[in-house]
Order: structure tokens, then sequence, then C-alpha cells
């Protein structure tokens, strides 16, 4: 894989330094398939801009689910914003959101897990005065109903990323189709189609669960 990371730092509005480097990265085991761009915007008088470039990861809808640790369908009930230690800028913080889930159902449940709520992580969100995205990151709304595909970020927590980023996680509107927005895309590219009905998305996910066992 690789990952095109690019930093550009604004000291004023006349003087702009840039630099790129370019690092060839392997899949992390925390299930981080491909990364995306990161803005980080501190809003004073000094403003630092930092951008990180990759791609996803292509991924086949049996990689997405083998390879998670469990799928769940549920919906977001709240969000936490925190910053942590980067995986994706050494010596750096990244901004995080932490989304409680509510789970409606197990799709796939490789671990028998039996929590009824859930802590997923996903990169960006607003702390203070700071803001950080991440192109290729899912994001949450709460009151959303949503599909994760579940990675265990630390054996040793209970909080859990989204494995193949935005590949792994589309919400479900009112009337039961899965994908809204640009998740079609990514819908698309995994699964072959732009929509599916909630039906159709957990039939799939059930044939190929049947296979490994």
């Amino acid at each position: 894989m690789l990952l095109l990371l690019r930093a550009n730092t604004l000291l004023n509005m006349t003087k702009q330094n840039k630099f790129v480097i370019l690092l060839v990265l392997g899949v992390l085991a925390v299930g981080f398939v491909g990364g995306g761009i990161v803005h980080v915007n501190h809003r004073q008088s000094e403003i630092t801009n930092t951008t990180t470039d990759a791609l996803l990861a292509s991924i086949t809808p049996d990689e997405l689910v083998k390879r998670s640790n469990g799928a769940v369908l549920g919906t977001v009930t709240n969000l936490k914003v925190e910053k942590i230690p980067s995986n994706i800028r050494p010596e750096k913080e990244d901004i995080v959101t932490n989304a409680t889930i509510k789970v409606e159902k197990y799709l796939y449940n490789p671990e028998q897990l039996t929590s009824d709520e859930i802590i997923v992580q996903v990169v960006g969100g607003v702390l203070g005065d700071e803001s950080m995205s991440a192109e290729g990151s899912p994001s949450f709304k709460i009151g959303d109903r949503v599909v994760i595909f579940l990675r265990k970020k630390d054996k040793s927590q209970s909080v859990y990323t989204v494995y193949g980023w935005a590949q792994g996680k589309y919400t479900v509107d009112n009337n039961g189709i899965v994908a809204v927005g640009n998740e079609s895309i990514f819908l698309r590219d995994v699964f072959g189609k732009e929509h599916m009905t909630l039906d159709e998305f957990e039939n799939s996910v059930a044939s190929i669960v049947s296979k490994i066992r």
C-alpha cells in the first residue's frame, strides 16, 4: 500500500512550507485498510494544515466478513470526541470520535459477543478550537441506523474500529435501503451494487458466513 504523506504548514498568509514524503506501508493489524486525507485545522491566528493522502486498499465481500471481528446492525446513540496518539502521523495526536452503538442484531459474531452496546472509534471530529477530518474514514451521526464491520482495536480494550474504513460502514435509511450518499460508491466497489435492501445485505453476509462455518 502506498501512503503519501504531505504536510503543509501555513505560518502566515505570505509564507508556506511544503514537504512530501512517500512511504510504503502494509495493512495495519488494527484494521487500517488504506487511509485517507487527514485535515487538521487549528482555528487560531497561526494556522496549521496537515494533509495525509492514501488509497483505500480494495477489498472483497468475503475479505470484509472473514477479516473482521464481527458485523452488527445498530443505532448510534452517542458521540464522544477525544485526542489519542496517532497511528497515521508519528509522534502526533489525532482527534477521534467514539460512537456508541446500540446493537439491534449481530450479522456476524465469531466471538460470541452478547453486549447490546459497543463503542466504535473513527478518525476525525471537532474538539475545542481544532477540527480533523480523514478522507476514507467513516463518520457517524446520532440517530443513524448503521451496519458496521468491526475490528478490535486492542485485545485488552472493548473499543472497536471499522474494518475497511469507509468500506466497512453503511447507513440504513428509513426505507431499509443500505448505503446513503457517498457510501453508495464504497458499496458498489465492495458488493457490486450502489444500493441494497437490508434483507439483501444481510443475506449476502449470511451467505459468506455459511462458508466459514
